[in-house]
């Protein structure tokens, strides 16, 4: 039945509270045991009265902040003595009743008794109403609880009088003249948000500014952040800032002041001023002093770490704060900066990521209109890092407190490079992946000065070499990639440059051209193109390798160190490509006999291209020429051919050594890929008298004429003067067997 009757108590004032019909509960009957007390809604008046003297009636509610008012009122009556006793206990004292946290007795002329109780925000406390006088039996009443106002003590005009706020717990206040300002102070024994909010009689229409709120730093004179409440705003707050989140902002443990001051529209106007707190997420805190890099805090991957700029500790103004971390092995390391939003665009906040020896390793800025900015990713190896925040003293807000969350994030690696790997003896070898996929290595250029040497072994084939970009998107070209072949010569080692090519990202990625290279060990050296560390992040390089024979090895730009053609039937043939208008490839072949042979080049053009639309010829084209071996000076055949051209040159060429020499016209062509291919068969020779004798008697007898046609085919490639010299030769000669015959 108690039961029952306390659910419905509930229901009703839940249901008249928030229809807003009444602001008092029905009457309820009473509870004599504190397990059945009736639940009281903040704010909320509920009705009650007693039987008969010593009984009690007990009512529950959940403390709204540290200090909270009971309202009681009853009828005031011409009766001087006690009528009703009410107490306030914790929940561990009210099965006893008794060391109640507060008592007071309403006298019969007191209409109303208010009770102050000091209570913990969140937590369950219980009231119990006793009449004390026969004369209050029966006699209706209401409780209400709310959380307490307090007021402000006077003279509060400096930081020294401040008046304390209890957190949750509103206070009354009022701007007496438009010079008065009053102070409060509010400690934090951690990091919190904090959130002030003001709230005074609404004047409809009124857009003038009634009072201005300022919150300071403990030394009083160093800005955290201000709002304005103007007249017609019956409320307003620090939270309602658009550079301000929904919970206020976010402090470091310390005592901070609240500067309310007359807008001045109005003076004299009352107000209530109420700081709210909210726990922060899981972060780390910054402990000053941490303004070099030898009392620098340690920071944690993943944990953000709340700081603030400008705080003054020991009479000084906090400029720079420092953060290391420490890796054991190597890892990809990105640092990001989080801030409130200001109205300014102007420079509010440096950061740098520092090594060991406080070299800067990355850079970057947040303007004060940015929320979140991140650095570039880095690749380091094992060792302790440091990053150093520090306020750029050319932007406005330099007296404001800046409060900001840092974060560092630390993606150990597999495939990294070692340093110290900057020269030929150091290089980190790397092994080579497959035709289709590279096997990449994370790595960085730290400094300026910073180089990287990766090193390989193959047999002869091709190569692509890869990089790919730990921030991704595109950039201005950034690095230069070179490659240099190892080659013995008399017991003397040395590194021969091949080529080298820069390296420009997009979407993140970057491949070079195919690259014929000899069986033997290679260096892929890495550096800078121009340096501005706030573009060159962490980078793989990767080496996509394949096994063939077919291709040019690079380095055969002289006729002494050419490329030998690779035999096929009927054909000589080899893959190479052009690197740029320097790049002459010279490859040789060799015949023993008289041959007439064909020249062919052609290159495919990538469906990219296909799609972009066929380009000029002239503009795409490589120069091919034949040389003999005995004479270098002079070329035999002479022509070009174009990405959607092929080429084709006939000639007739005695035994001995042959040289054909390729080289691009166009730098357009840098890095594109043609194949050369020689179709060769043996010149039948005009005075192969029996040879003409058998095709004539075959053709006789079977009417068959393809046997001629190697013969016919290589008339249609000399001159007529020379054809009429071979056929009268021929028919002398065929007159003269005729002539023996008989």
């Amino acid at each position: 039945m108690k039961t029952g009757k306390r659910f419905l108590s509930l229901l009703l004032a839940v249901i008249i509270a928030v229809s807003g019909i009444c602001a008092v509960n029905i009457a309820i009957a009473s509870a004599a045991d504190y397990t059945s007390a009736s639940t009281l809604l903040s704010g909320i008046a509920t009705t009650g009265s007693l039987t008969e003297t010593g009984v009690k009636n007990w009512y529950r509610f959940t403390a709204p902040a540290s200090s909270t008012e009971i309202t009681f009122t009853h009828d005031a009556k011409s009766d001087t003595g006690a009528y009703f006793r009410v107490q306030v206990f914790t929940e561990a004292n009210a099965a006893a009743a008794t060391s109640p946290n507060a008592r007071e007795d309403s006298l019969g002329t007191d209409g109303t008794k208010t009770i102050s109780v000091n209570t913990t925000q969140g937590s369950s406390y219980y009231v119990s109403v006793e009449a004390t006088s026969t004369n209050a039996v029966n006699l209706s009443y209401t409780v209400k609880y709310s959380a307490a106002v307090n007021q402000e003590k006077e003279s509060n005009d400096t930081t020294a009088s401040a008046t304390n706020l209890t957190i949750g717990a509103a206070t009354k206040g009022v701007c007496s003249s438009n010079t008065d300002v009053d102070y409060y102070a509010v400690t934090l024994s951690e990091s919190l948000y904090l959130d002030v909010k003001l709230a005074h009689t609404a004047v409809p229409n009124v857009t003038s500014k009634y009072f201005i709120v300022t919150i300071f730093a403990s030394d009083g004179t160093t800005r955290v952040e201000s709002f304005e409440s103007l007249g017609k705003q019956a409320t307003s707050s620090l939270s309602d800032l658009d550079s301000v989140g929904e919970y206020g902002v976010p402090l470091a443990p310390g005592k901070y002041f609240i500067k309310v001051e007359d807008g001045g529209a109005v003076s004299g106007a009352e107000y209530q001023i109420t700081a709210i707190t909210t726990p922060i997420p899981d972060h780390d805190d910054e402990v000053e002093n941490n303004n070099t890099q030898s009392t620098a805090n340690a920071i944690r991957s993943g944990m953000p770490m709340l700081a603030a700029l400008n705080q003054t500790k020991e009479g000084t103004k906090d400029t720079d704060d420092f953060f290391k971390f420490t890796i054991d092995t190597p890892a990809i390391v990105g640092v990001t900066l989080s801030h409130a939003v200001k109205s300014s665009s102007g420079v509010y906040y440096r950061v740098e990521l520092l090594n060991t020896a406080g070299e800067q390793i990355d850079s970057f800025k947040s303007l004060g209109n940015d929320s979140t900015v991140a650095g570039s990713k880095k690749f380091v190896s094992v060792g302790t890092y440091y990053i150093h925040v520090y306020r750029d003293p050319s932007a406005g807000d330099i007296d404001s407190i800046l409060t900001y969350s840092l974060n560092v994030e630390i993606a150990k690696v597999s495939g990294a490079e070692e340093e110290a790997n900057d020269d030929f003896t150091s290089a980190n070898a790397i092994r080579c992946g497959t035709a289709t996929e590279s096997t990449y290595y994370h790595a960085s250029l730290q400094t300026a000065e910073d180089k990287d040497y990766f090193k390989f072994t193959i047999n002869r084939g091709y190569v692509y070499v890869n990089f790919f970009s730990e921030d991704g998107g595109e950039c201005n070209t950034v690095y230069q990639a070179t490659i240099y072949v190892l080659s013995e010569n008399a017991g003397l080692v040395e590194h021969y440059k091949i080529f080298d090519f820069d390296v420009t990202y997009v979407d993140g990625q970057f491949k070079s051209g195919c690259i014929g290279l000899d069986s033997g060990t290679y260096y892929i050296v890495v550096d800078h193109k121009s340096y501005d560390a706030t573009k060159q992040g962490a980078y793989g390089v990767g080496i996509q390798y394949t096994e063939y024979n077919g291709y040019e090895t690079e380095l055969n730009n002289t006729a002494a160190t050419a490329d030998n053609f690779e035999k096929g039937e009927n054909m000589l043939y080899i893959n190479a490509s052009c690197f740029d208008t320097s790049d002459n490839d010279w490859f040789k072949f060799k015949t023993e006999k008289k041959i007439k042979f064909t020249v062919n080049c052609r290159r495919e053009y990538t469906n990219a291209e296909k799609v972009a639309g066929v380009k000029d010829p002239s503009e795409y084209k490589w120069n091919v020429e034949v040389y003999n071996a005995a004479d270098l000076s002079k070329h035999i055949i002479s022509s070009s051919f174009t990405s959607y051209k092929d080429m084709a040159e006939t000639e007739t060429l005695e035994p001995g050594t042959y040289y054909v020499r390729v080289t691009g016209v166009s730098s357009a062509f840098s890095n594109k890929n043609y194949f050369v291919f020689l179709t060769f068969e043996e010149d039948p020779g005009p005075l192969n008298i029996i040879t003409i004798i058998i095709n004539l008697v075959r053709t006789i007898r079977n009417l068959d004429w393809s046997a001629w046609k190697p013969f016919l085919d290589w008339l249609k490639n000399i001159d007529w003067v020379q054809s009429v010299k071979i056929w009268y030769n021929a028919i002398k000669r065929v007159i003269e067997f005729i002539k023996i015959i008989r």
